[in-house]
Order: structure tokens, then sequence, then C-alpha cells
């Protein structure tokens, strides 16, 4: 579904991506709307980016046999480091320096996630994603093997801090953003977007992974838009143990709206996510899936809400929007614009392992 294939398509050996109006010969999608479907004997697809030796690597990927196209297949997740010529962990041969395995144990009809890791050897230039097809025969012969929402991504080396505390006596928050409005950033317009946090749960602590409308600095708020894919609060009947995803706009027909004027006010619409236990104990990934008629929002793969897009009303979603990652102290829900009480523990941290964009496949 989306980027993850996007150069895979030259790379195809009795491989297709399937997606409507095929969705009569293949399995739902483990997100947006495309499958790969993989047949044949020893079916193979990669993809190939730049690394450098001492880098950490990491592939994920879903595999899924579907009952409607049995069975009988082993599927293996794979990564390579090479060099412009050779497999530098099996010189003159073809076993991966990592992999995972999806086998008939597996139960059917089920998305099941695989993940593999290694560091890249001395003389690294190339790291690889392999998805491969193995058939193993039986009663009846042939089946497929169905993969969605590959990745493969170098770890930075541990996970970004954004820290909230103290400063000269005068509490502050944090903000990490791509904004291109102070010149490098990133700017972008539908996609899947997630990232896994472990946020901070402290008194007066409100951390959020969102985003802006790109044209905030000209239209303000909230005509600009705006993209909650994640917040916590401890406050207003909320607390460390649930997930709000909320998109907010103005309520005018998009031809009536005017910079810095909302004269129908604010609209907002979300849902939220109960863990039963606290958002700081450990991370979750916070996920939005966003296209010109709709955005969906999961949290560990569990669907928590979805908005359709009215372009008469909400032009808002129709265009740019940049990423926020940060930890607000007290405001409007951290503390209900109370001020510090002095039981607060400093610093409040946000722990961010990855942020990822997928744009989708024209």
């Amino acid at each position: 579904a989306g980027a993850p294939w996007g150069s895979f398509n030259s790379n195809f050996t009795s491989s297709n991506l399937f997606g409507p109006p095929e969705f009569f010969v293949n399995p739902d999608a483990h997100s947006g709307t495309q499958v790969l479907k993989q047949f044949g004997t020893d079916a193979g697809s990669f993809q190939d980016t730049a690394a450098s030796e001492g880098e950490t690597w990491e592939v994920s990927a879903w595999a899924q046999s579907w009952s409607g196209d049995p069975n009988n297949n082993t599927g293996l997740l794979q990564l390579f480091f090479r060099d412009a010529t050779t497999n530098l962990c099996d010189p003159g041969g073809f076993d991966p320096c990592a992999q995972a395995v999806f086998d008939t144990s597996q139960p059917i009809d089920t998305w099941v996630q695989l993940t593999a890791s290694a560091v890249a050897p001395a003389g690294t230039t190339i790291a690889r994603i392999q998805l491969l097809l193995v058939p193993d025969g039986g009663t009846p012969p042939g089946g497929a093997l169905f993969w969605d929402d590959a990745t493969l991504a170098a770890d930075s080396g541990g996970p970004v801090e954004c820290d909230a505390g103290v400063r000269d006596g005068t509490v502050t928050s944090a903000r990490i953003t791509t904004s291109t409005e102070l010149g490098n950033g990133f700017d972008f317009r539908y996609g899947k977007i997630e990232a896994r946090i472990k946020p901070p749960v402290g008194k007066a602590a409100w951390p959020a992974f969102w985003m802006l409308g790109s044209n905030f600095p000209v239209v303000d708020w909230p005509n600009s838009g705006e993209i909650d894919i994640m917040e916590m609060w401890n406050t207003g009947g909320s607390n460390s143990e649930t997930a709000h995803s909320t998109m907010h706009w103005c309520g005018d027909a998009a031809i009536q709206q005017e910079p810095g004027v909302c004269s129908v006010g604010r609209v907002q619409d979300g849902g939220s996510f109960g863990f039963g236990s606290s958002l700081g104990d450990d991370f979750h990934i916070y996920t939005a899936i966003w296209d010109s008629s709709k955005i969906v929002f999961f949290v560990d793969d569990t669907q928590i809400f979805s908005k359709v897009i009215q372009p008469a009303t909400m032009e808002e979603f129709t265009k740019d929007f940049f990423m926020a990652l940060n930890v607000a102290m007290g405001g409007t829900l951290g503390s209900q614009e109370q001020p510090p009480d002095g039981t607060e523990v400093w610093p409040q941290t946000m722990l961010v392992d990855w942020v990822r964009v997928y744009k989708a496949v024209p």
C-alpha cells in the first residue's frame, strides 16, 4: 500500500500489486487499498537504499495467507547488506544478514507483522529489503502469499528526546516541527503518517504528535486546519491511559473563508482510545492515513476514528500540512490554565523512536 511498494515495481518476479477494482481476487489491505501478491516459484521483490557500515537497519512487513488463494507457502522477510556487486553477509551466496519467517503455522486470513534487524558490516554501501515466497508443495499445490506495509529503515541510535522543564525559573514547553517557514522543512499532502512514541504523563504535561496547515502564517488558526494524531492530558475527565485523535477546522464554506476570519467558528471531531495502562509505560505506534476523501486514525493498528472530508466546508484538509511533536506544559488541557503549584516533576520527556511518512503511488 502506497510508497513502501513504489520502487518495487521494476523488481517483481511473479509478483503483482492488487487493489480496487480487483478486490474480489485478494484480501483487504492491511492499510490503504493495495497489497502485494506473490506466487509461482521463489517469487521475490526487493528494494535498495544507500547505507553505511556500522548502522543498524530494520526491515518490517505484514504478511497474510489468504483462504481465497491458499496455502502451503513460506514467506521470508530478508535484510541484506551489499556493496556494488556482493552480498556482504554471504559472499557468493544468497543467505541474508537477518530474516523473519512467515510459515504455515500462522493463522489464515490474518495480517501478521514480521521484523528483523542487523548491523551493517564493513564495506556496506547498500541496504536491501527482500520479500521472498518459497512454495512448500503440498495438496493442493500453488497458492499465493500477500504482503503489505513493508519498510526498510535505519536506527538513529536511540529515541529522540523532546524535553519540557524549567529554565531560568520559567516553565518551558518543547516543540520539534517540520515547518518550512524558517527555511528547511517538510510539507506534504496525503499519505500515511505514523510515529512510535513514549509520551510523558506527569502533572500538567500535554504531549502531542500533530499536524498544522502549512498556510498557518497567512490564514491563522483554525482556517489552517489541524490534525492531532495523538494527544494526552490529565484534566477534564481524561487521564494518562487515554490517547486522543482530533481534527480542527473552520466551519465556514470554503468560498467564504478569509485570512484570520472564521465567522462560523472552530469545528472539531475526534475519537479516543483507552489503553488500560499509562501511555508512559511503553512505546506505542500512532498513525493517520490521509487521502482526499477522509482521514483514519489508528493506535497500534487499532482504528479509533475516521472522518470523511467534506470539500465545501473542510477545504483545509485538501492542502499541505507540516508535522509537529511537542510537550506543552500547562495551558488549556495541560492544567486548565492553572499556574504551576510546585508539585510538578521536571523534566517531562517525550521519547520518539521514529517518525515515518509514506506517499501513495499514483
